[in-house]
């Protein structure tokens, strides 16, 4: 056990900030309150400030190896531009030094999603931000499902010589992709017995559920297209 005594306590209620202490057991806080006792490992927080865990929910923590020279390219599955079956949680590495940076500075819990390189880049996951073991950590796979309009997918398969070319290619993929799962899920959910497993289509389904937002990387006159849609399909979505 350890109790933490005089810190300024911000906690995360309507309440105002107050001096008091706060004891934690198996990790987890157990009790805030003001003149706790316990047997535990106590350390006198005067002066100092406690609030809870800042989180950020969208990184690209400990996809990429600062060390490795391809770096943001390991971010995303960039070998086509429509890939929702893949999960940045098996691309997560938990050694590289972007955690211990995190729980440094407060930030103890975030969410890691694919990069904006394809028009869909796959699904997010939350994780903690210490440990040595990604499965460990993970708090819940699939949070979101990645997307991306404008500059990002253009530029990228654009050089490569391949569609998306512009970025009126780059919303008719997003589009297609959504029109194509959707009647893929619509057919599944009547029982066809003639309908063929999809990965891809598969990945699209807690989209159309209402179980996980679209998460739409986009720059200006993108946000527009983005908005229309997800409204289109129905579908919770964040610019």
């Amino acid at each position: 056990m350890l109790l933490l005594k005089n810190a300024t306590i911000y906690p995360q209620t309507d309440a105002a900030p107050f001096v008091g202490d706060i004891l934690c057991d198996g990790g987890k806080i157990v009790k805030i309150g003001t003149g706790l006792t316990a047997e535990a490992e106590t350390l006198d927080l005067t002066g100092l400030h406690l609030l809870p865990g800042l989180i950020d929910c969208h990184t690209h923590i400990s996809l990429q190896d600062p060390c490795d020279p391809r770096g943001m390219k390991q971010i995303t599955e960039m070998t086509h531009p429509v890939t929702p079956q893949f999960s940045s949680l098996y691309n997560a590495n938990p050694t590289v030094l972007y955690f211990p940076f995190a729980v440094k500075n407060g930030v103890t819990t975030v969410g890691i999603i694919p990069g904006s390189g394809n028009v869909i880049g796959g699904s997010g996951f939350a994780s903690k931000t210490w440990g040595d073991d990604i499965f460990a950590m993970s708090i819940r796979d699939n949070i979101c499902m990645k997307a991306a309009l404008g500059e990002n997918p253009k530029g990228r398969y654009q050089s490569a010589g391949k569609e998306p070319d512009s970025r009126m290619g780059a919303t008719f993929l997003l589009a297609e992709f959504l029109h194509d799962a959707y009647d893929y899920f619509k057919r599944k959910e009547a029982g066809d017995k003639e309908l063929k497993w999809n990965a891809k289509f598969e990945a699209a389904i807690p989209l159309f559920k209402g179980e996980i937002p679209l998460r739409i990387h986009c720059t200006h006159n993108d946000m527009a297209s983005a908005i229309q849609i997800a409204t289109e399909f129905g579908i919770k979505f964040t610019l």
